[in-house]
């Protein structure tokens, strides 16, 4: 007779970090130009009527606009980085501390906020992937884990494997895990 096999041990998804990082630039980096052209643009309109104090004012106005873009786009996944997003799943559930979904309060922090959900074995439901496209071009996937308390949705972004990984991972966790629980 075998003896009774023992629940696996805990696992962690990798953040990405990288991911981050380069929306961080690009994010940062394309809003700075955007509102330097317009201030350039401004500038150069109001030069010609000659109103050199509304020129100065339009560029003091684009650079403004130039830094809070720089701040609250850019830092927000500077900020994601540290924070360390996570998916843990362990013997006796899933733990997750992804980035709040609201988007008022989102705009104007340059912190995201971290939603920290728990979810044991027996409230899990299942899992779905969720992909959002614009004329057949993927933007946004997600892995939507279900649970009787309603649905905890992973954005694809956060983590280093896509949310089909994701998915394959945290269902095989979840047959292994009632696979130790049968046999014991």
């Amino acid at each position: 007779m075998l003896p009774p096999k023992s629940p696996p041990a805990p696992v962690a998804a990798t953040p990405a970090v990288v991911n981050h990082v380069f929306k961080a630039g690009l994010l940062g980096g394309a809003g700075a130009l955007f509102v330097y052209l317009f201030a350039v643009i401004l500038v150069t309109v109001m030069h010609q009527r000659e109103d050199d104090w509304v020129g100065f004012l339009g560029l003091g106005v684009g650079l403004l606009l130039l830094g809070m873009l720089l701040i609250l786009g850019g830092l927000r996944h500077i900020f994601t980085v540290v924070a360390q997003p996570s998916l843990r799943l362990s013997a006796d559930g899933i733990e997750s501390c992804i980035p709040s979904r609201k988007l008022f309060p989102g705009l104007f922090l340059p912190r995201p906020r971290m939603q920290r959900a728990t979810i044991s074995w027996a409230d899990f439901l299942g899992t779905q992937t969720y992909t959002q496209s614009v004329n057949f071009v993927p933007v946004t996937r997600e892995l939507w884990i279900k649970s009787r308390q309603g649905i905890l949705k992973v954005d694809g972004s956060l983590f280093a494997g896509s949310p089909q990984r994701l998915q394959t991972w945290l269902l095989d966790y979840y047959e292994d895990v009632r696979r130790s629980g049968a046999e014991a």
